[in-house]
């Protein structure tokens, strides 16, 4: 196998190769990004660079790599995501892989990379085995611990919420943006891994004032959230079930059906699904998270969505804002990545094994 950084000719054979390859697990989901590839992952960070892999000129597999301004440890580290390792079943071998790996390591950069990163679906798969054996020739990698991502069903009608605190939500306009993105710099830049907003690696879609849910408290921003539209350049199909899910599938679509909510898609549906980003709140508070998350929930109520989601770090307060929602959970684990020309030493980059407990890493899923 031979790689090379894709052009725009290349699109169409990488979105075709997407549709051949469903990530399985309970359910077995083909990730489209239709109608172009480029688009879609430019969302995640700018500038992007894509690696095709060909065998006899036909791309049998894909990865991408997105270089992102982060905090880390209360500085600003310059960082390589990569993302969208897809590989033909005839061609997923540990060599095709580390030829990748290598290949990526010799990508040009604007600027020196500190470190890489990844997410990686925490199931038994050849990727992830590979990739984070530490086997002599592989880059180090160190885990960086657990990401839920929560799917709500979407009811037909809003749900009603037991009294609390009373919070002031609205939506956001060209007014409100600049009092939300202050809150993001200052709230946001606590965390590890939240990428820096004055880099310009945002897309713009993604900071659509519309698209963002502000409360207030006292008069204050306590906390923002998004739900932008993806849905033009990522779509989600329905390939299938595991055995054990297809056994309870009716039984289960029924009792949605009973609670208000969409029944789960048949196979060959789209999955209508709506992506929560942004999400930061004061001083990580799951009372004023859950009341956002409410008030984000019932405005999409009865638009036909089968799933609100949400990427959550495995220590994140804010999960218990999440207690009363029905909700399906898919892991995945967040990986620190060395390659040969990183700047951050093998010692610097295991030393944040140790801090990892002492800091909640920001996850997004729109940059993911």
């Amino acid at each position: 196998m031979e790689f090379r950084l894709a052009t725009e000719k290349d699109d169409p054979a990488i979105r075709e190769l997407l549709k051949q390859i469903p990530l399985n697990g309970m359910l077995r989901i083909r990730y489209l990004r239709e109608p172009s590839y480029t688009r879609s992952v430019e969302i995640q960070g700018m500038p992007r660079q894509t690696l095709v892999g060909l065998i006899n000129n036909k791309v049998v597999a894909v990865g991408s790599r997105n270089i992102q301004q982060l905090h880390i440890g209360g500085d600003i580290k310059t960082a390589g995501y990569i993302s969208n390792l897809r590989f033909h079943h005839g061609a997923r071998h540990g060599i095709s892989l580390l030829k990748g790996i290598r290949q990526m390591e010799d990508l040009p950069a604007s600027r020196p990379i500190d470190f890489h990163y990844a997410t990686l679906i925490d199931r038994d798969s050849l990727t992830r085995n590979i990739l984070v054996s530490n086997r002599p020739r592989m880059p180090l990698v160190i885990d960086m611990g657990l990401l839920n991502t929560f799917s709500i069903p979407v009811r037909k009608k809003r749900i009603n919420v037991k009294p609390g605190k009373k919070f002031e939500i609205i939506r956001g306009d060209e007014n409100l943006m600049p009092r939300i993105l202050s809150f993001l710099k200052k709230e946001g830049t606590r965390k590890d891994f939240f990428q820096d907003l004055d880099s310009g690696a945002y897309a713009p879609s993604l900071l659509q004032p519309d698209s963002f849910f502000t409360v207030f408290d006292k008069g204050n921003i306590a906390g923002v959230c998004s739900v932008p539209d993806m849905k033009s350049y990522r779509q989600y199909i329905m390939e299938g079930y595991s055995l054990s899910f297809a056994m309870i599938r009716a039984p289960l679509s029924l009792f949605y059906s009973l609670r208000g909510l969409r029944s789960i898609p048949r196979k060959g549906e789209e999955i209508k699904l709506a992506f929560v980003g942004f999400p930061v709140v004061r001083d990580d508070d799951p009372e004023i998270f859950r009341a956002l998350l409410t008030h984000v929930y019932n405005s999409l109520s009865g638009t036909g969505l089968h799933y609100l989601s949400i990427a959550l770090y495995e220590k994140s307060p804010l999960i218990r804002s999440l207690s009363h929602f029905p909700k399906i959970n898919y892991t995945s684990r967040l990986y620190m990545i060395k390659l040969n020309n990183d700047k951050f030493t093998a010692e610097k980059i295991a030393a944040y094994r140790l801090q990892k407990n002492k800091s909640i890493p920001f996850v997004d899923l729109l940059r993911l």
